[in-house]
């Protein structure tokens, strides 16, 4: 897989996946193949496919103590300059 490096992405660069939920990666699919998602390339035939992922260092949005993580880190990077933040440096190096 190729990752995404386009500037709209929330977390940064990096590959996407819709855990637990093919049903809502496929609505994503199939929006993106009707123009109705931003996208550098229209998807011709929506489809899903299937993965295991082995998890190492990752950061879990879901569990409290991540919880407590987000929240220091955005406290932290309130004293970062825009521009920094904009390119998506930060993630990057944080994760």
């Amino acid at each position: 897989m190729t990752a995404s490096t386009n500037e709209w992405d929330w977390l940064g660069p990096g590959v996407y996946f819709w855990e637990q939920n093919p049903a809502r990666a496929l609505e994503y699919a199939i929006d993106s193949a009707n123009n109705k998602q931003k996208n550098k390339v229209r998807i011709a035939t929506p489809f899903v496919i299937g993965s295991i992922i082995e998890l190492g260092n990752c950061l879990n949005l879901l569990e409290p103590f991540s919880l407590t993580i987000r929240c220091a880190f955005v406290e932290g990077i309130k004293f970062i300059p825009t521009q920094i933040l904009l390119t998506g440096y930060i993630l990057r190096f944080v994760f």
